[in-house]
C-alpha cells in the first residue's frame, strides 16, 4: 500500500510539473541592451541583429509595434507568439520564409521592403490570404 501511495504521489508531481510553464521574464537583452517585457513599441532597427539575436523577443507578449529593419534577420519564426503585434517593420532584412506571420491576427501593417527573397513567391499573397485587414507592404 506504501509503495502505490508513493508511485501515486510521484505521478502526481510529475503531471504538475509537465503543467508549469516559466514565468515570463521582467526584462529581455539583446546584443547587451536590456528591454522591459512591458513595452508596447520597440525600435530595434540598424543594429545588425541576427535571427538568434531576436530570439528574447518571444517574451515581450505587451508588443504593439516593433521595428526590426536594417538587420541580418533570416528566421522569424520567433514572432509567431507575439498577437498583440499591429505595425511590424522587416524592411531590408534577409527573411524568405513569412509563415510565422500567419498567427498575428491583430496585424494591420507589415512592412517587409527589401527582402528580396520574398518577391516572386507566392508567400506574400498567401499572408495577405491569411491576414485580410492586414496592409502589406513589398517592393516588386
Amino acid at each position: 500500500m506504501r509503495r502505490l501511495a508513493s508511485l501515486l504521489f510521484i505521478t502526481l508531481v510529475s503531471s504538475l510539473a509537465i503543467g508549469c510553464t516559466a514565468a515570463t521574464p521582467d526584462h529581455i537583452t539583446i546584443k547587451g541592451e536590456d528591454y522591459s517585457t512591458s513595452l508596447t513599441t520597440l525600435d530595434l532597427a540598424s543594429k545588425e541583429l541576427t535571427s538568434s539575436d531576436i530570439e528574447p523577443l518571444k517574451h515581450m507578449k505587451k508588443l504593439n509595434i516593433l521595428i526590426l529593419s536594417y538587420n541580418e534577420i533570416t528566421d522569424i519564426s520567433v514572432l509567431a507568439g507575439l498577437t498583440s503585434l499591429e505595425y511590424l517593420s522587416l524592411n531590408e532584412n534577409k527573411v524568405d520564409d513569412i509563415e510565422a506571420l500567419k498567427s498575428l491576427a491583430n496585424l494591420k501593417i507589415l512592412a517587409i521592403q527589401g527582402n528580396w527573397d520574398l518577391i516572386g513567391t507566392d508567400k506574400v499573397d498567401e499572408l495577405r490570404a491569411a491576414l485580410p485587414l492586414c496592409d502589406v507592404q513589398i517592393t516588386y
